[in-house]
């Protein structure tokens, strides 16, 4: 019997290692500390290996920036920053905003898909929706900086458009704001419900239900773009659990969703842009997203949209490289180093389980 016992633990232990279904808290930082100023993102020393910069254009950019308070990310033109890889529940995001643009063309954006680029414009009533502006975004939540408070957006499902995306969103006023001054933001998930916390107090909930796909969307102009399983209902409440607004068309990305912030003809700055999240520890080594080829919709401003334009190359890999051709290796060479570890961690427990089976069956004999 504990032969069997001994034999089995060792087995399972096996599986557990071969196959890298260990849990654990994944971090990801800012990691700006060790980069000097003027930097650009994409050179960064740690920071491209968890978030991925994207500029739309040469007049876009991201850079490492430093004043009395310390160092910072400045973003400006048409740029967003994204997470490499997918978030699962529960999770939380932060970032820490400062501007002297007070427009909702900035976004601190959470629940978002990874393929319509976070400062793409909707094009919702340029593409002929009614009522709501067209906005930043086609999917997730989006927190932007307004006069005394914060717009907390909602994208939404809208047939009206023939690009499918609208919003609907409140805006929270809060007493003492400064944008001029780094305001943090925390966006806490549990899986059904997101709260929103400004200045280090709750401002929001948004809870969520009704998971599914739109079958509208295989007839709008850009189905590869929305191709997720979304949270339909999203509920916001403020900080006392009052029913601020309700629909039932949300567009929250429901699994594997990513997180981010982009600006769109504006400048902002952000620090301590962090995620943490529960997730498998995979030892599948990232793979390279394709070179985008295709040029943004953001040549034009809000203002003056192109609407004959689509968003930029769809993005799908789960996980990329880290900006540069040797993060690239470095990540393979990695996956490959852990598959041989994993691979003789099994082969040495199988031959020390074989080794007592033998040594007590001679014993017996």
């Amino acid at each position: 019997m504990k032969k069997m016992t001994f034999l089995f633990a060792a087995l399972l232990l096996a599986a557990l290692i071969s196959t890298g279904t260990v849990f654990a808290e994944t971090v990801q930082t800012g990691g700006i500390e060790e980069d000097e100023a003027g930097t650009d993102l994409l050179e960064t020393a740690d920071f491209a290996s968890w978030w991925e910069p994207k500029a739309a254009n040469a007049n876009s950019y991201g850079r490492i920036e430093e004043d009395e308070e310390g160092k910072y990310i400045e973003v400006g033109g048409l740029y967003a920053i994204l997470s490499y890889d997918e978030i699962t529940s529960p999770s939380e995001f932060t970032a820490d905003l400062r501007t002297n643009s007070l427009s909702t063309n900035i976004g601190v954006c959470f629940r978002t898909g990874n393929i319509f680029a976070l400062y793409e414009w909707d094009f919702h009533v340029e593409k002929g929706g009614q009522g709501e502006m067209s906005s930043i975004g086609a999917t997730g939540i989006v927190l932007s900086p307004i006069e005394g408070g914060i717009r907390l957006s909602i994208k939404t499902q809208d047939s009206d458009s023939t690009w499918g995306i609208s919003s609907v969103y409140h805006d929270f006023m809060i007493e003492g704001i400064d944008w001029q001054k780094f305001v943090p933001i925390r966006i806490k998930d549990d899986g059904q419900k997101a709260e929103v916390y400004v200045n280090d107090a709750l401002l929001a909930t948004v809870e969520m239900a009704d998971a599914g796909e739109y079958e509208e969307d295989f007839d709008t102009e850009i189905f590869e773009y929305l191709d997720f399983t979304y949270y339909k209902t999203a509920t916001v409440k403020d900080a006392q659990g009052n029913e601020v607004f309700k629909t039932d068309k949300a567009r929250l990305v429901a699994e594997n969703f990513f997180a981010g912030v982009a600006v769109r003809d504006v400048s902002a700055d952000f620090r301590n842009v962090s995620l943490s999240f529960t997730a498998s520890d995979a030892t599948e080594a990232p793979q390279t997203t394709p070179a985008e080829t295709a040029e943004a919709t953001s040549e034009a401003t809000p203002e003056t949209p192109s609407e004959s334009s689509k968003p930029a190359t769809p993005r799908r890999t789960a996980a990329a490289a880290t900006g540069t051709a040797t993060g690239a290796d470095e990540s393979d060479h990695t996956g490959l180093i852990i598959g041989i570890a994993a691979g003789a961690a099994v082969i040495v427990v199988l031959v020390v389980v074989i080794a007592v089976v033998r040594k007590k069956g001679k014993s017996k004999s």
